[in-house]
């Protein structure tokens, strides 16, 4: 309010100061000295100098608010970049994390296989080892029970398979 009130009352006696003089200040009556017009011009150019001074700070305080603004958005953008950054990061070891789970789960099931035995009975077991003179196959069943079964109450198919273990 002050500075409102200062600007206006500069601009009348600014006004009335350079009309005064533009004019020929004895037809109003008034025949100043040159002391006094030296003064008035003093005063009008302290006046100038002063709004000169005001408009530059405000121009200053514009520039850094301008400043702060750019440099918030630019902080905000580097936030929003490296935030997801991260999160692409965090999703690629979580999707590698789930592969290799993914892939250790079939790897076991691949393991595991369903024989039949030559009267029809199944289990779903994997092969834990295999004797070639007792012709015995040991087994461990998905729910950790081990078995010994002769090679001979196999079906033909696990047989097969079970050839390929190195077993005649």
């Amino acid at each position: 309010m002050k500075l409102k009130f200062h600007r206006i009352l500069e601009g009348v006696v600014e006004t009335f100061l350079v009309s005064f003089f533009n004019n020929n200040p004895t037809l109003y009556g008034f025949n100043p000295s040159k002391s006094t017009i030296a003064k008035c011009n003093a005063l009008v150019s302290s006046m100038n100098a002063m709004h000169s001074y005001h408009r530059f700070r405000r121009m200053e305080a514009e520039r850094i608010r301008l400043a702060w603004i750019h440099h918030k958005n630019y902080v905000d953008a580097e936030r929003k970049y490296r935030r997801e950054e991260y999160e692409a990061k965090k999703k690629a070891l979580e999707e590698e994390k789930e592969r290799k789970a993914l892939e250790k789960i079939e790897a076991e099931n691949a393991k595991y296989r369903v024989f039949t035995g030559k009267n029809g009975a199944t289990i779903d077991a994997k092969v834990i080892a295999i004797s070639p003179l007792i012709k015995k196959a040991k087994l461990k069943s998905r729910e950790g029970n081990t078995f010994e079964i002769a090679l001979a109450n196999f079906s033909n198919q696990d047989v097969e398979y079970l050839k390929s273990w190195g077993v005649n």
